[in-house]
């Protein structure tokens, strides 16, 4: 009798230990579930390319060539090339004058906050009297992530139900053209000799009223 209580005591104790073992799989199962987002995963991306412009030397006026500077300063990345165009068989259109067009526009330019400006000058046959000037310079715009795309009743995107829509997509893409200068976004590839930590340094003495060492004199004989 006695090893039968034994023998029911086991089975008891190995049914509880397999229904706690089935409970701890489960919730183990359960917390391993995963389902994939529907929110974009990636914020503003940027693309860098080239900027072009061409107009008549004429309509360079100084509104056009500030709004070119200040197109510049929000989107320009690296050297702005100047070109202007001449007629080798006018004689007025001739490359003196489109030379001293170049050094007068670039000058503008530099003036207006384009510190960096290269000129040139092109021969075009049979232009006529009328140079052109044609700038670009490498522009970096921001964008909102790839596969993001307007909601419902935006854009002039139908409304109705979307299931492809990734949540927060419309938020990105507003958020990027509100970036004036979307280069600062990729930051800096190194400190320049006036950071933050350089000047705490120099001030560091002045501050806890730290006497400088006293520099003593050399002398020589010969």
């Amino acid at each position: 009798m006695a090893l039968a209580g034994k023998n029911r005591n086991s089975f008891r104790l190995m049914m509880a230990t397999g229904f706690v073992a089935l409970a701890l799989t489960g919730c183990a199962d359960m917390l391993s579930m995963e389902t994939d987002t529907n929110a974009p995963q990636k914020r503003v991306r940027l693309e860098s390319g080239p900027s072009f412009q061409s107009m008549p030397v004429a309509a360079m006026d100084e509104k056009t060539l500030r709004g070119i500077a200040d197109q510049y300063r929000r989107l320009g990345d690296g050297t702005a090339e100047l070109t202007v165009t001449y007629d080798p068989r006018s004689k007025r259109n001739t490359a003196l004058n489109a030379t001293e067009n170049a050094a007068r526009i670039a000058e503008e330019l530099r003036f207006m906050g384009m510190r960096t400006v290269s000129t040139s000058i092109l021969p075009v046959n049979m232009q006529g009297e009328e140079s052109q000037v044609m700038l670009q310079y490498n522009a970096v715009t921001a964008h909102a992530p790839e596969g993001c795309d307007y909601m419902g009743g935006l854009d002039g995107k139908a409304t109705g139900a979307d299931m492809d829509y990734k949540y927060g997509c419309t938020t990105e893409m507003l958020l990027a053209r509100q970036i004036a200068r979307p280069k600062d976004l990729s930051g800096r590839a190194d400190l320049s000799a006036a950071d933050g930590r350089r000047q705490a340094i120099a001030t560091e003495n002045y501050r806890t009223a730290t006497q400088p060492p006293v520099l003593s004199g050399y002398s020589s004989t010969d």
